[in-house]
């Protein structure tokens, strides 16, 4: 055979071959970018769903913490201001111990208004408390009865003030701790009692 004519066979072959390799190569090409492509659109549709889990979870945390920031919001004003008609009868029990002058009859004005508001506030609220906050308030609202009897059984002097014994003073003053630390327990409750509605909500939601 011709050596002209065994090249061309050969070169034929090579080009058969490239051919084939080219061939292959393009439909590996092909596959593979119809994988990425498949993979892409997978990583998207996830990506989606991923997006709207989000968005739903979202606007439900939203709606719980309006709900819960709207009903808690009269119960944290009743406690605050609890803690401030507590806070008003531990510096009358203050003013009351110390050997500087007062009017007792304005003591005695304020005392009433933030007992008042003590018992007044109890009854309308307390049934919507914490089992905490309800012992507190109502543990608050005896000692606040422990100081009018102290107020209303004791002697004046000349200057209107009272005449305190020793051991009504210690008394007193005992009270205004026991008063601190229902105060405290108020002041921790009306932290505590949105995020507790907001755990509620999100639970029921």
């Amino acid at each position: 055979m011709p050596k002209e004519v065994i090249i061309a066979i050969i070169a034929g072959i090579a080009g058969v071959a490239g051919g084939i390799i080219a061939w292959i190569q393009a439909i590996r090409t092909a596959r593979y970018k119809a994988e990425a492509d498949s993979s892409l659109e997978k990583i998207k549709a996830e990506t989606t769903i991923a997006l709207e889990k989000m968005k739903t979870e979202n606007e439900r945390r939203r709606k719980a913490f309006e709900i819960a920031s709207e009903e808690s919001k009269p119960i944290e004003t009743a406690l605050a201001q609890a803690w401030h008609d507590i806070q008003t009868i531990k510096d009358l029990i203050t003013r009351i111990v110390s050997p500087a002058r007062y009017d007792l009859d304005l003591v005695l004005k304020d005392f009433k208004q933030a007992h008042s508001n003590l018992v007044e506030g109890y009854g309308q609220w307390g049934s919507n408390l914490s089992h905490v906050a309800r012992i507190a308030w109502h543990k608050a609202k005896s000692s606040a009865n422990d100081v009018e009897l102290a107020l209303l059984n004791q002697n004046t002097a000349t200057d209107n003030t009272l005449i305190l014994p020793p051991l009504i003073i210690e008394s007193l003053r005992e009270v205004r701790q026991s008063l601190t630390d229902q105060q405290m327990i108020i002041a921790a409750s009306r932290q505590a009692i949105r995020e507790q509605l907001l755990q509620h909500y999100l639970e029921v939601l």
